[in-house]
């Protein structure tokens, strides 16, 4: 009988030492899903998370394609409950690739407090993600808006000439989330 217990206890150890192995390892895998996800999206090109780029003075000589155009719509929405109304000053609008455009997003916080948010964007078609770029956004920052504050969120962008010529409609859409405070 205690060789069967001494038996017993070694197996149960064996058993919390792997399922406690197990939970690290997921834990492990969970922390790096973000990042690798990112990495992933950025070699492959999808995902939907547009280009970023920083210009200090427009070119004269920018490369824009005045025999092309390609219509850019815009949607917004929040999530989780976020107390936002958010809506793109237009919807639709035909743009030149390589030509700079700005849009503004009309933003207001229907609730009774002060709220942090942060846009997420997303551009659809996926493959068109890359060729979508951002010289300015308030995606870039957290934004916060003051209790029935209202706010013009502006944002400057251009398509890439080297967009598929069989892409004709991009989707340009932002999804708010609260931010908590940390404090």
């Amino acid at each position: 009988m205690n060789e069967t217990s001494s038996n017993t206890r070694f197996s149960n150890r064996r058993i919390a030492l792997a399922l406690t192995a197990t939970v690290f390892v997921m834990f492990g895998f969970g922390y790096a899903l973000v990042p690798l996800y990112d990495l992933f999206c950025e070699i492959t090109g999808i995902g939907g998370k547009p280009t970023i780029a920083v210009v200090q003075s427009v070119d004269p000589d920018l490369n824009i394609d005045l025999n092309r155009n390609v219509w850019v719509e815009f949607t917004g929405n929040t999530t989780n409950g976020l107390p936002w109304k958010i809506k793109p000053e237009i919807n639709k609008t035909k743009v030149r690739p390589g030509e700079i455009h700005e849009v503004s997003y009309l933003v207001k916080n229907t609730s009774g407090r002060d709220l942090i948010g942060q846009a997420i964007p997303s551009v659809t078609p996926m493959q068109a993600a890359r060729y979508v770029v951002k010289i300015d956004c308030f995606c870039f920052n957290n934004q916060s808006l003051a209790a029935g504050e209202e706010k013009l969120m502006p944002m400057r962008f251009y398509i890439d000439p080297e967009l598929q010529m069989d892409t004709r409609t991009v989707t340009l859409s932002y999804s708010f989330f609260e931010v908590k405070n940390s404090g």
